[in-house]
């Protein structure tokens, strides 16, 4: 990463501490409004509300959640200009005078955009339709060609299926696909195997109004036979619609094409719908977009902060990491090689965003370059539901509408990766257990019997650490919000309870409630980083900030922490404190901490950085 290498060399570098849980919406909540997770609100990816039932969590990624001011709301309060682009929890877009915002609803945190006409998706003749696979019927005809359609079905009703007709045809002995774009008058876009199309604007009736989306095919497989076929499609997103103020949307799309927000295709991966090379190329795609966009964006605008997020590397992590990871059962030690030079690919393409924040900020400008995590290997998954369940804490059963929870005799449930809430009497709807006496036993037999559990084959502890929920103040959760229980388990392990909304009803119980499963290569994430604490060398992550006034070359012994970023960044560029801030200024990253001292009732504590 030659970029980050450069700014390292004239920055000050430092690792950095995640939150509790070391997850994608309260760590980039953390970074932006300089709070912990129970002051900003957003605990999790679902937010629990007190007085709510167990079952009911709103979504981290809503910025209507966000009970902290951001730092771009405090710079506002002084008539300063943001741009923001696709930053983790900026959707909707909340009022932002003199300000723009580009996207943010999705391309993190397995999120697909609720704006989508249609989410990507393959056609293909050897497919069953479901998911995100669609079955398409060849039809040979009298000249050698084959014909088919791809229907694209948009996603809200009412709403208007538009086919595209696609011939199949050998050309100088070579197979092709000819995909007309409207009516057989106009030019069809040609592709040979393993070519993209350009970027396609047409328009689709969805949610019962026309709307313009953007997408790309790619002709994954054409057999020589002209007999088996499969087309990609990307992510449909509308062209308008997602910036604000609007008419930035027409600016973007003149200037540097439809939004490409998607970057997980690792749905489509994990299913083998696509492969690896088409995988690699969604993330070429997205970083293209976003670097040409951030440099269209700061040229052309007015600014005073600019704000960006990228989730490549995470994702590229997530599923390449059993490549790397000798540890892992499944492991082959002869495509480790390879497997590194996949990551070193993704790690260089956000390398490229680097280096474009490093050329709009310019040699005057201070440029800051943070994580929200780490990554540790997932090897084996711990169903902590199922274990309630065995254990008699939790009461479920499997019905033709999925698993049921009985809450009138459910005393204990996993709630995502860390929390475990107790059924309380007056506190929850239907709860049981009694607060007081039998609360505290209750507590403690369960986290006795946790550190107990050991994986079935390797012998290993399962449980690393395991807190009340009284004790957790120190990592900045507290509240009715957050588990009675918070815990983590050790590196090589994950937690098979819900962590998403919408799959919350199942809370990741399965028939027999098995206790633990081996991910599957390439088939599921293979990293994680919610359920291991932060503290962990690989989980934490780091910072680099670069400019004038700040020590170059300097590598800081003891990590900060998160919610230290943004108090930091508000008074390096002289913008009002985020209101509910909780972090510290990194005073040690200046090279004369004194020139702050005219700051009102601001205190400076200086360690100096390991730098000699």
């Amino acid at each position: 990463m030659p970029n980050l290498e450069r700014l390292v060399r004239r920055g000050f570098w430092t690792d950095t501490m995640p939150t509790m849980p070391a997850w994608t919406p309260p760590g980039w909540a953390s970074v932006a409004t300089g709070a912990w997770p129970s002051t900003h609100g957003v605990e999790g990816f679902g937010v629990y509300v007190p007085g709510e039932p167990l079952s009911h969590q709103h979504e981290g990624f809503d910025s209507r959640i966000w009970r902290a001011e951001s730092i771009w709301e405090a710079a506002a309060r002084a008539s300063k200009r943001s741009i923001l682009v696709k930053y983790p929890g900026m959707w909707p877009h909340k009022p932002l005078p003199l300000s723009i915002q580009v996207g943010g609803l999705a391309g993190y945190g397995g999120r697909k955009s609720a704006l989508d006409i249609t989410h990507s998706q393959c056609f293909g003749s050897d497919l069953e339709t479901g998911g995100q696979a669609v079955r398409i019927t060849l039809h040979p005809s009298t000249d050698g060609t084959v014909e088919t359609s791809l229907p694209v079905m948009p996603l809200r009703e009412p709403h208007e299926i538009k086919r595209y007709r696609v011939v199949f045809e050998r050309s100088s002995g070579k197979p092709r696909a000819r995909i007309e774009i409207g009516n057989r008058d106009r030019s069809a876009i040609v592709l040979e195997p393993g070519q993209w199309s350009d970027f396609i604007v047409d328009t689709f009736i969805c949610g019962g109004q026309g709307i313009d989306g953007g997408f790309r095919f790619k002709l994954l497989q054409l057999s020589d036979g002209l007999d088996r076929a499969r087309i990609y499609m990307t992510q449909n997103h509308p062209v308008r619609g997602y910036t604000t103020p609007p008419s930035i949307a027409d600016g973007l799309l003149q200037n540097v094409g439809p939004m490409v927000e998607y970057s997980e295709a690792f749905y489509e991966f994990y299913a083998g719908l696509i492969d690896e090379t088409t995988y690699l190329e969604v993330f070429e795609s997205h970083a293209s977009w976003h670097e040409r966009a951030m440099r269209w964006l700061a040229a052309n605008n007015e600014w005073d902060l600019f704000v960006t997020q990228n989730h490549i590397i995470d994702n590229a992590q997530h599923s390449f990491w059993c490549g790397i990871d000798a540890g892992h059962p499944d492991h082959d030690p002869a495509k480790a090689a390879h497997y590194w030079d996949v990551l070193g690919r993704c790690y260089s393409l956000v390398d490229r965003l680097i280096g474009a924040a490093v050329d709009i900020a310019g040699d005057e400008g201070l440029v800051v370059v943070t994580g929200d995590h780490g990554h540790e290997p997932r090897r084996y998954t711990f169903h902590i539901n199922n274990w309630l369940a065995r254990h008699g804490y939790l009461t479920a059963e499997e019905t033709d509408s999925g698993w049921q929870i009985d809450w009138t005799r459910t005393r204990a449930v996993a709630m995502g990766p860390v929390h475990i809430m107790l059924n309380v009497a007056d506190r929850n709807p239907d709860g049981i257990v009694a607060p007081g006496a039998e609360y505290e036993r209750l507590r403690e037999e369960i986290v006795n019997a946790l550190y107990e559990v050991r994986h079935d084959v390797t012998g290993e502890q399962v449980l690393h650490v395991a807190f009340r929920r009284e004790d957790m103040d120190m990592f900045g959760l507290y509240g009715d919000g957050v588990g009675d229980i918070i815990y983590a388990v050790r590196p090589g392990f994950d937690v098979g309870a819900s962590m998403r909304t919408q799959s919350l009803e199942s809370f990741g119980l399965s028939r027999g409630f098995g206790l633990f499963s081996t991910s599957v290569p390439f088939r599921e994430l293979t990293s994680q980083h919610c359920s291991v604490l932060g503290f962990t060398p690989n989980n934490r992550t780091w910072t680099v900030f670069a400019g004038p006034g700040i020590r170059q070359g300097v590598s800081r012994r003891i990590p900060i922490r998160l919610a230290d970023i943004a108090p930091t960044i508000s008074l390096l560029a002289g913008f009002p404190l985020p209101k509910q801030t909780e972090g510290q200024l990194i005073a040690d990253l200046l090279d004369d901490p004194t020139s702050l001292q005219a700051i009102p009732s601001f205190e400076l504590a200086v360690p100096r950085a390991a730098d000699e």
